[in-house]
């Protein structure tokens, strides 16, 4: 691993293994609370924060060490074809690149329960403070937001359930610019998409500007390619139903390219469709397999 890596893996144990103290010291504390019977509701909001606390600390720590067993692989897959990224990882080389039907379920969850988890110890010190201050209300800001993230969580668990675990085979491997991108997208429809699914590629350009808390990320589309299919096209595949991408790539479009850890190009592949219930909206992992 490179110089910048370690640091920041170093940075990272600092920031959770701290959290991780703390909330061990705070669970300690109202766990002995509880069993010698002097607790009371400020026992129970101190072991919300234990857990809480723990929960981060040693979430962060355990990311970072997954993290970086996934990066010292993709460096190795690097090193072994420096000139073939669409061989850096596993699923690029099949030709088969995940959906974001699962990650996104399990993305809002993990938010959600930790905004959730962080901001509940609000329901109990608001109404103390509004006897005082009114001004205090404005506190409650936080649970609502909690609650409407649960309400996304439910909504990305239900497009799961309804369209299952979707995935893109390309076929052939890799795209490049200048030539065709092809392949399926394979997902389940129980209910029939009527008006027909719209399937879109994208060349993105991600830069960011500032530093510190002051930066903030902007995407500007360099190129856009878009096909409606209507339901005729679409026909039966192993998870359901099988979705024809035909994309041609133009000669003057920008290959996947890394400019700087702060200017990025990458290619992005959608398939919308309008069916009962929730939408289906998948937005496939970023296809880093368009070289020039």
């Amino acid at each position: 691993m490179d110089r910048i890596s370690k640091l920041g893996a170093v940075f990272f144990c600092l920031f959770g293994l701290p959290f991780a103290g703390f909330g061990l010291f705070a669970l300690g504390t109202a766990v002995r609370q509880m069993a010698s019977g002097t607790g009371d509701s400020k026992t129970w909001v101190l072991f919300l924060f234990g857990f809480v606390f723990t929960g981060v600390g040693l979430g962060v720590v355990v990311a970072l060490m997954l993290g970086l067993r996934m990066l010292k692989e993709q460096q190795r897959m690097r090193a072994e074809h420096p000139a073939e990224p669409w061989l850096w990882r596993k699923d690029w080389a099949e030709g088969r690149i995940k959906g974001s039907t699962k990650s996104g379920m399990i993305g809002a969850w993990v938010f959600a329960g930790l905004w959730n988890l962080i901001s509940a110890p609000v329901l109990i010190f608001v109404p103390q403070e509004a006897a005082k201050k009114p001004i205090a209300y404005v506190g409650l800001i936080f649970p609502v937001a909690g609650v409407f993230l649960l309400a996304r969580a439910i909504r990305f668990t239900i497009a799961y359930m309804e369209f299952g675990k979707t995935w893109f085979e390309m076929a052939p491997v890799p795209g490049v610019v200048g030539g065709d991108l092809r392949g399926t997208i394979q997902a389940r429809f129980p209910h029939s998409p009527d008006h027909g699914v719209q399937v879109r590629l994208s060349c993105v350009r991600r830069t960011t500007s500032g530093s510190g808390d002051n930066q903030n990320t902007w995407e500007r589309i360099v190129w856009r390619g878009e096909s409606s299919l209507e339901p005729g096209q679409l026909y039966p595949g192993p998870n359901g139903t099988s979705i024809p991408v035909s994309f041609r790539i133009p000669w003057d479009a920008q290959p996947t390219e890394q400019v700087n850890t702060r200017d990025t190009i990458l290619w992005q592949l959608e398939a919308l469709a309008d069916v009962p219930g929730v939408d289906y909206h998948d937005d496939i992992t970023t296809l880093r397999s368009l070289p020039a």
